[in-house]
């Protein structure tokens, strides 16, 4: 249960840090802001330029100023004039200021320096409607459009993300601190969300923060494609980089639009508990309430599970491995959905193991455990979760505190274990004696850090062209693109890598495949040591676990990997031992 020490420790310091956390995004936000005004400003100019008329000009001065490491600019003074008037202007292009992407500034420096001081006349655009303004070049400038589109899309969010999600975090802790003010001992209430009489979807603000940034993307990426489509920009083979804004917008679209469908199918989704809260040996009973009706006859996932987290903090800032502890997967039809004022309502009713940990936050000494409900219809866009309390309140007819060698939660039956991998695309069988038949690990088992990998690869190739396109030094232009095909070469093997393991009675086969090739392995039981299980790589917040065997030579060979779950591997290695030593499966099979 939390303690009360830990729990206004928290209540003190989270004000602070989400007040540090909001100051520390205001330059972000501010030069975020900035750079939106220069890029959308460079559309609006070379709009503006398109209906100015040409007319002749006499370039009189021209200068290429270094104003920093290789940025450059390009000034120029030029008179013209207009409708019986004289006019001088020193506008050479709609984009102001000194950079160094693309050649446009030396280019530019190079043409009008030879009509300085000649004869021989230049052109320029005058506005018709303001004839002092003029510009010697009107063309588009995407290289420059591009490269500050970066920023558009990046500074303002991450800017507004740390000032708005610091100010929610100092206004959700000071309801914390009321609510533990009023349920003093009480932490199944200190939740806002647990003390209300339904709880809302989990991760409801980060789904909004989704849509928000969805649609300021399509703000930003369009008038690059349009105005690069309009100026006939595309000529350029290079230009075609630009189409990595569109492919990469792709990725929060599909989410954002996901969200929107299942809005419109079925509306606001609430979990409204029979009682709260459940405790560890318990029946969690409640209702699932829709503004709206599910699908007719389709078949619900309900699923409860329980994620451990623990946060690491070193010299390096802090890092949190997350990992599911266990799970139980029950599926209904929609037609027990029942109708009443309050909306559509679907009865929920799990059994949460007698040793199961209590619901812990993650700001209180040790690690965190967070009970939740997740609730989806299968081929459809509709899926919630929900972080439901569990706690022991002592109340009279509760179960008592199992006190196990080894506890219920890490012993998985043959008969869960099996569905359990399936869920994790790990597609494994076992016999009636509950030893592993054949193990088949397909690449979906690392999707999450695939598709990572393939946005990361996408927009590094991107950097890459444009560093290519730049000219930029030959260290760059050798080291960058390396680093780029390592990632694609790494995407590309854990998308077409498939590994089959098939038991017999007398040893294993170990089938490798990437692609049209393939190798196995043969190991007869004689000559395997031990099975052994280790995490041996972590994308964002998962910690992916490998189970290997260790032959008499030393010899350590993988068998399973991508597995999300420490005791979910421990299990599997249980069950390896069983089919490896017959005293070790009889034992298995009398506990």
């Amino acid at each position: 249960m939390f303690s009360r020490r830990s729990a206004n420790r928290a209540s003190s310091t989270t004000p602070l840090a989400g007040g540090c956390l909001s100051l520390f995004g205001l330059p972000f936000l501010a030069a975020g802001l900035f750079m939106s005004y220069l890029y959308f400003s460079g559309y609006v100019n070379w709009c503006k330029s398109q209906s100015w008329v040409e007319v002749p000009c006499q370039i009189e001065t021209v200068e290429s100023k270094n104003t920093g490491e290789s940025s450059t600019e390009t000034k120029a003074t030029y008179r013209y004039r207009y409708e019986g008037k004289d006019y001088q202007g020193n506008r050479v292009s709609s984009a102001s200021g000194a950079d160094n992407v693309g050649s446009f500034q030396y280019d530019a420096y190079r043409e009008l320096s030879g009509y300085q001081g000649k004869s021989k006349q230049f052109r320029c655009f005058v506005d018709t409607a303001h004839p002092a303004k003029s510009v010697l070049y009107r063309t588009l400038r995407w290289p420059l459009q591009a490269f500050m589109a970066i920023f558009v899309l990046t500074f303002p969010a991450v800017g507004a993300g740390l000032v708005v999600g610091g100010l929610l975090a100092i206004r959700e802790t000071k309801k914390q601190a009321l609510l533990q003010t009023q349920y003093p001992g009480e932490p199944w209430y200190w939740k806002p969300g647990w003390a209300a009489l339904a709880i809302d979807e989990d991760a409801s603000q980060s789904r909004t923060w989704l849509l928000a940034y969805t649609a300021w993307s399509a703000v930003v990426i369009s008038p690059l494609l349009l105005t690069m489509l309009l100026s006939h920009s595309f000529t350029e083979p290079v230009a075609f980089a630009v189409l990595i804004f569109p492919a990469l917008w792709c990725v929060p679209a599909w989410f954002a639009l996901r969200r929107i469908r299942q809005f419109l199918g079925i509306g606001s989704v609430r979990f409204v508990p029979k009682a709260s809260p459940t405790a560890p040996g318990g029946v969690l009973r409640g209702d699932l309430v829709f503004a709206r009706p599910l699908p007719s006859r389709a078949t619900v996932a309900l699923d409860i599970f329980c994620e451990k987290s623990i946060i690491t903090r070193d010299s390096d800032g802090s890092s949190t491995a997350t990992e599911k502890l266990w799970s139980h997967r029950e599926t209904i039809s929609s037609d027990r959905m029942t109708h009443d004022l309050t909306g559509y309502r679907l009865p929920v009713q799990f059994t949460i193991p007698a040793d199961a940990p209590e619901s812990r936050a993650a700001d209180t000494d040790g690690p965190k455990f967070a009970w939740k409900i997740q609730f989806q219809v299968p081929a459809t866009a509709i899926k919630s979760t929900f972080e439901i309390p569990v706690f022991r309140t002592g109340a009279p007819g509760e179960a008592p505190v199992v006190a196990t060698a080894a506890p219920l939660m890490a012993e998985i039956p043959s008969g869960q274990l099996g569905p359990l991998l399936v869920a994790q695309h790990i597609a494994a069988t076992f016999n009636s004696a509950g030893s592993p038949e054949s193990i088949i690990c397909s690449p979906r088992r690392y999707l999450g850090a695939i598709v990572f990998l393939v946005i990361f690869s996408t927009i590094w190739s991107g950097v890459c062209l444009l560093i290519l396109h730049q000219h930029a030094p030959l260290i760059f232009r050798v080291v960058f693109p390396g680093v780029g095909v390592i990632c694609w070469v790494i995407a590309l093997r854990m998308a077409l890598f498939k590994r089959t393991v098939t038991f017999t009675g007398t040893g294993l086969e170990i089938l490798n495949r990437l692609g049209p090739v393939s190798w196995s392995y043969v190991f007869p039981k004689d000559r395997i040591v031990a099975f052994s299980h280790d995490s041996n790589m972590r994308s964002g917040n998962t910690t992916y676990h490998r189970v290997r065997l260790e032959s008499v030579l030393g010899k350590k060979q993988t068998l399973v990997d991508g597995i999300t779950g420490a005791d979910l591997a421990a299990a599997l290695v249980t069950r390896l031992e069983a089919w490896k030593t017959p005293e070790h499966s009889s034992a298995l099979k009398n506990r």
